[in-house]
């Protein structure tokens, strides 16, 4: 009977030991991801699941579940604040030219969702005054990225006058490639963060690539509008540059991070934010 009842409490044991195992490895892994604490930003909204700086995108983006979201901006040519990222209207809608040259009108009446699929047929390129009505009062950040400056006036004084205007200034940080556009920004929105992008930095050189060389002490200059965060390419942001810049008191964003390798590898250099295209992969990865 000992016997029995000890093969049994064996059997017994050995069936339940994995399920035990498995949920103790699970409970370690949920502990050890919600530990990693890296947010996620949506580029240019959800643009693998929608057509890139649309209110398609953007919406699909906040269901995702992410904590910010990306969108580029350019003026028209009549000064009104519209979401695209090329200069081209080429790519992404049916139109053609320079989006400098096309007032608010023209923009709207192109469309910007049928190159993506025929599911967003008529998708329209949104101002960036509508993006900021329908702007939730709280649950996510807008970054809003600058694009180039050259032989364009007054874009950062509209972009803080909507701002102003919306009252929703508290829910976006502002980006460039440019350090003279987050210079304007910090006269005029000084309460805003502020995010410099570039590709690259060589610490022994000192040299930063971004649109451009700069040779100057960058980072020292940055610090110096109380810019808060830097934003390398992922592929180039080395431990090493990681420990550097985080060492100065900036917090980090890694941009391109589109594979699990790359996720894993800005995880393990302490990254506080990663930009995906795959927003909704990315928190279910991380």
């Amino acid at each position: 009977m000992k016997k029995l009842i000890f093969s049994l409490s064996l059997s017994f044991s050995l069936f339940f030991l994995p399920l035990k195992m498995g949920q103790a490895l699970g409970s370690l892994a949920h502990s050890l991801n919600t530990q990693k604490n890296v947010q996620v930003i949506a580029h240019r909204g959800f643009s693998s699941k929608a057509p890139e700086n649309t209110m398609a995108a953007i919406k699909e983006a906040f269901l995702s579940g992410v904590s910010h979201i990306e969108i580029d901006v350019q003026l028209s040519k009549d000064g009104e604040v519209i979401l695209f990222h090329d200069s081209s209207l080429d790519r992404t809608t049916n139109g053609y030219g320079k989006v400098a040259y096309k007032t608010l009108k023209e923009l709207k009446s192109l469309d910007a969702g049928s190159w993506f699929s025929s599911q967003f047929k008529g998708e329209k390129i949104p101002t960036l005054e509508e993006v900021l009505e329908w702007l939730p009062q709280e649950g996510v950040t807008l970054i809003i990225e600058v694009k180039s400056t050259k032989g364009i006036f007054g874009i950062e004084s509209k972009i803080a006058s909507l701002l102003q205007k919306s009252g929703k200034g508290h829910q976006v940080w502002l980006k460039s490639f440019d350090k003279s556009v987050l210079y304007k920004f910090e006269k005029l929105v000084p309460e805003i963060p502020k995010v410099f992008v570039f590709v690259a930095h060589t610490e022994t050189l000192g040299i930063t690539l971004g649109t451009s060389l700069d040779w100057s002490d960058l980072f020292k200059e940055l610090k110096s509008i109380n810019v808060s965060y830097l934003q390398p390419h992922s592929f180039f942001l080395t431990k090493s540059l990681s420990r550097k810049l985080k060492g100065q008191g900036f917090k980090l964003i890694a941009w391109g991070v589109n594979s699990k390798r790359r996720l894993n590898q800005m995880v393990d250099r302490k990254v506080d934010l990663i930009e995906t295209d795959y927003p909704l992969w990315a928190l279910k990865n991380l």
